[in-house]
């Protein structure tokens, strides 16, 4: 009996050995990710998926081993700790309470806003391409993040025209607030950048002769001079909590001026909200 004693005390000291070794693994390694179900009626839970059924998705909450199945149909979307986003039940448009805090969550919605567009070191505005750059993103989106609803760029401007956003003071407004005034659950934006690397000639020459009238002798050619850019481009993408999602850099392989259409269309593939 006293050496059943003496074994079970040792298997109690290994056992908290082993568990204040792993808490200590644990805080040293920082903030551990978890996944998140974002219910359809706003809230939001942290845990692990366990299971993605036809049906039901089996689901573990932080610090409990009970499994629980919600219906598909009562969760909008999981985003994965590995920081993938999986739509599940795509929402309408209307505007879901969040009750905890009192804040308007509009589910899978985005916006793309005017992407910064610099050219040679030029710091002003050029709104024109600004908006073009802004649409050729919304059009990739459109076409390949089929279960988000992409806000049209026109209600996206008009929006933050009615609430004062502009290029010179947007940085005085928090994620939130911009995705609050757009309606949106993300925002997208980013920018553009484009210096001129030199130029290319080309020419090319031929001489011939005139056989009606002998003696005489043409030349003809022609040449031709393009641009070479280096072009970067930045996309940002962050959520009503202020949180950023997904932030790229890429350098254009291409050295045309409109090499920035192919880095953007790189960029948004790889994020999160590009449907696979």
């Amino acid at each position: 009996m006293k050496n059943l004693l003496i074994i079970s005390f040792v298997f109690v000291i290994i056992i908290n050995n082993t568990t204040i070794a792993q808490t200590s693994k644990s805080e040293s390694a920082g903030v551990v990710r978890v996944d998140k179900l974002f219910m359809i009626s706003g809230e939001i839970k942290e845990g692990k998926v366990t299971d993605l059924g036809d049906e039901v998705i089996k689901f573990i909450h932080i610090g409990e081993s009970l499994t629980y199945s919600f219906k598909r149909p009562t969760v909008a979307k999981i985003e994965f700790a590995s920081g993938r986003i999986e739509v599940i039940t795509k929402s309408d448009t209307t505007k879901n309470k969040d009750i905890s805090n009192g804040k308007s969550v509009f589910q899978n919605k985005i916006a793309v806003l005017p992407i910064s567009y610099l050219r040679d070191g030029d710091i002003q505005k050029n709104q024109q391409m600004e908006f073009k750059v802004q649409n050729d993103a919304y059009s990739l989106l459109t076409k390949n993040a089929a279960t988000f609803e992409i806000q049209d760029p026109n209600t996206t401007n008009a929006l933050l025209v009615k609430n004062g956003i502009t290029r010179e003071n947007y940085k005085g407004y928090t994620m939130p607030e911009v995705c609050e005034m757009l309606g949106v659950e993300y925002v997208v934006m980013g920018t553009v950048t484009i210096e001129k690397k030199g130029s290319t000639g080309y020419s090319n020459q031929s001489v011939y002769t005139n056989n009606s009238n002998k003696g005489y002798v043409g030349i003809s050619g022609s040449s031709s001079t393009t641009e070479q850019f280096k072009t970067n481009v930045e996309l940002f993408i962050y959520n009503n909590d202020g949180n950023l999602v997904y932030s790229k850099s890429r350098n254009s392989f291409f050295n045309t001026s409109d090499a920035f259409q192919m880095s953007i269309q790189y960029i948004l593939k790889r994020s999160p909200i590009w449907s696979k």
